[in-house]
């Protein structure tokens, strides 16, 4: 959907046919939302899984927040983690 709606502006300040591009990414969106809802109904999800997707849908935006404000001390981190792999 995100993607349709980017092509679409872009379609519109170009003033240019985007070929057919607008209606591939869409429904492309619809046959994900497809297998959602077929999953949904045949494995009904618990707490867990939702807080799962939601911390997997979550977790990115918090990790570009924190680059964007803490800059020096959000590469500290991942380094810490990767030696941390290293050493045990």
């Amino acid at each position: 959907m995100v993607g349709g709606m980017l092509r679409h502006m872009k379609s519109l300040r170009s003033m240019r046919r985007d070929n057919g591009w607008i209606h591939t990414l869409l429904e492309e969106a619809e046959n994900e939302r497809m297998h959602l809802l077929t999953f949904l109904q045949l494995r009904q999800p618990g707490f867990v899984f939702r807080g799962l997707v939601l911390l997997s849908q979550v977790l990115p935006l918090l990790l570009l927040m924190s680059l964007l404000f803490f800059s020096c001390s959000s590469h500290v981190a991942p380094l810490l983690l990767t030696l941390h792999l290293f050493i045990f």
